[in-house]
């Protein structure tokens, strides 16, 4: 039998007094990359920490720059606790914050469940969007920690605006809540719940594009998006509502698309009519605004007619 080195990983920061320890030192190599290597060695050492050596806290450390590796510590069922600065020289002389993790021992058979799940796809699961896309104009990536700075900063721009549709962003008031809301958007992103894309055009942030409340049952999904009002009328918000028609849509086989629009909002309206969503109707009073105000929503939908042609060419030419 061939064998052949694959990678390296290590336990680090053995305490025994406190019954914990870290799982961190990991490197695989190109090959075995995205396969079912790293998930069956995590299973083997948190199987070992927990049951072998009794242990209370198994905690793992990540690069704050290393976008991969977070969701992959998230996607095994690990809890993210929070940001150290500069915690950690490079040999480039670069200084990185570190982000840590945890898998404690309540949480253990939850994740042995998952890992187990994992492991018998042998393969990479499915339920998973890209973690970059790109328009004509824009580039869209799944916001990082890193970026929380951007992210807050743009949500202190537009909170008027925010408050109404998008409380959970127009809440955010420092970097800690910053952090917490990213946290709690990469985890849904790592077990494929829901995605949230930062907007980029030209290296700034000028919105945020939401594919959540997602089916892969039944290839369904709900869209939310916002873009700062320095940005609108440019086109850019029907670049990417075209995306997920494409990516979703013609790429993927999503049958549904839909979006709650408050009726009053007239131009998001106009745009999912362009961009082929049919409006199905109103609820009555079935929307908590950050206001706390009850209102009415429009509920909007593209159920995929025609899937696998592209959008038409007066679709791709309108603008918003």
């Amino acid at each position: 039998m061939h064998e052949e080195v694959a990678g390296i990983t290590r336990f680090l920061r053995i305490s025994e007094p406190n019954r914990s320890l870290e799982i961190g030192g990991t490197w695989v190599a190109a090959k075995w990359q995205r396969t079912y290597v790293n998930t069956e060695v995590k299973q083997a050492l948190l199987q070992y920490a927990f049951q072998g050596l009794s242990c209370n806290r198994v905690e793992f450390w990540v690069n704050s720059r290393n976008y991969r590796s977070q969701m992959n510590v998230l996607r095994i069922g690990a809890s993210y606790e929070g940001r150290t600065r500069d915690r950690q020289v490079y040999a480039d002389g670069s200084v990185h914050d570190g982000l840590v993790y945890s898998m404690t021992r309540s949480d253990w058979p939850g994740g042995a469940a998952r890992l187990e799940a994992l492991i018998q796809q042998k393969e990479p699961p499915t339920l998973f969007l890209p973690t970059k896309m790109r328009t004509a104009r824009l580039e869209l990536r799944l916001l990082t920690l890193q970026e929380a700075p951007q992210f807050l900063a743009l949500a202190r721009k537009n909170r008027h605006l925010l408050i109404e549709s998008f409380p959970r962003s127009a809440g955010v008031e420092s970097l800690d809540e910053t952090h917490a809301l990213l946290a709690g958007q990469n985890h849904k992103a790592a077990t494929g719940e829901a995605f949230y894309y930062g907007v980029w055009r030209s290296h700034q942030l000028v919105g945020q594009f939401q594919i959540k409340n997602l089916d892969w049952k039944t290839r369904a999904a709900e869209l939310g998006y916002f873009i700062d009002p320095e940005f609108q009328r440019r086109g850019f918000a029907t670049e990417l509502l075209e995306l997920a028609v494409k990516e979703l849509v013609h790429q993927r086989g999503f049958r549904r698309m839909s979006a709650r629009i408050l009726p009053e909002n007239l131009p998001s309206l106009a745009l999912a009519r362009k961009v082929g969503f049919q409006e199905e109707g109103i609820m009555k009073a079935s929307f908590l605004t950050g206001t706390g105000r009850i209102a009415d929503i429009a509920v909007v939908a593209f159920t995929g007619t025609g899937a696998g042609e592209p959008p038409s060419s007066r679709h791709m030419a309108s603008t918003c």
